[in-house]
């Protein structure tokens, strides 16, 4: 039997605060009405389009006040200092506390405080933060460079190379076509990367003005500068936000890229600028992965073609 999902939302009623909730972003998350206010749930609240939920007053497991189905078949559930994380798999539970023990060493990733493999349950730390505006671009692009340009300098030595000519697929030639060939036959170095960067994906803590980041479920291995072209591309694609892409053809990020390519021996050519957004993309598609099915790949793909190649 299909539940809906305030139906879904009530299953979950021992972990969730009593009172009323509704929801937004197209059901995906449901949260206590007194939380609209929350950067969570600001601008993507529709009070002509929501459902409510009436959780009653029970003994309860978790205070949570905002619960959130993830695109990956999670299910968040956030209270004023921790999140609770009820994983779909003996699988995900794993590679979520394998992710965070690997990438916690570089990046500032929340806490992961409790773990119950029985249970199939992870409590995380909560960050108070705030939501992010254009005035924090240059703080957050600046951050994001440092930290993976230590991140490079502490793992370049254990990074694969691939040629991505070896691996591309006809479907895919529309693509292929349109980046020079002699990108296409270098060896890129490949290293374990977050795999979804953007502005959705980071936090910006509320005192200290510190970046976290957050969401590491397509974690693995990608090109080198995967992630600085994924945010660029999802904040074109997802936010319609063009300004970063704009930028980057415009040569306002050539030093970045020139001084990040330079630490695996190689030379960033500002000249095929477009061939290695292409390359990123190709390299996306060509990546076999569970995390992301193929019918949202080839989606984005039509996307990306019609937003950026033929644009």
């Amino acid at each position: 039997m299909n539940l809906t999902r305030a139906e879904q939302v009530q299953e979950f009623s021992r972990y969730l605060t009593a009172g009323e909730y509704a929801s937004a972003e197209d059901g995906r998350i449901f949260f206590l009405t007194t939380e609209r206010n929350h950067p969570m749930i600001d601008g993507k609240y529709d009070s002509a389009n929501t459902q409510k939920v009436l959780i009653s007053d029970q003994p309860k497991a978790f205070s949570g006040r905002i619960l959130w189905f993830t695109s990956g078949g999670e299910i968040k559930i956030f209270s004023p200092e921790k999140v609770l994380i009820l994983c779909s798999s003996k699988t995900s539970y794993q590679q979520k506390i394998q992710h965070y023990d690997y990438f916690s060493s570089f990046f500032s990733v929340p806490a992961l405080q409790q773990q119950d493999a029985e249970k199939l349950q992870l409590m995380e730390e909560r960050i108070d933060f705030r939501k992010i505006t254009p005035q924090d671009d240059s703080l957050i692009l600046k951050t994001i460079y440092q930290d993976y340009r230590h991140y490079f300098q502490q793992q370049r030595t254990t990074a694969a190379a691939h040629r991505l000519a070896d691996q591309t697929r006809e479907e895919l030639a529309v693509l292929t076509k349109e980046i020079h060939p002699d990108l296409l036959a270098t060896k890129f170095p490949f290293l374990m990367l977050h795999g979804d960067l953007w502005t959705e994906n980071i936090l910006l803590e509320r005192e200290s003005e510190k970046l976290w980041y957050i969401d590491w479920d397509t974690a693995g291995d990608y090109l080198f500068f995967h992630d600085f072209f994924k945010f660029i591309w999802n904040e074109l694609d997802v936010h319609g936000n063009q300004h970063y892409y704009q930028d980057y053809l415009a040569g306002k990020y050539d030093e970045a890229f020139a001084e990040s390519f330079q630490l695996f021996q190689l030379d960033f050519q500002p000249q095929y600028r477009k061939d290695y957004f292409y390359l990123f993309f190709l390299g996306f598609m060509l990546k076999q992965d569970d995390a992301i099915a193929d019918k949202w790949k080839q989606l984005e793909f039509a996307d990306f073609l019609k937003k950026v190649v033929f644009s």
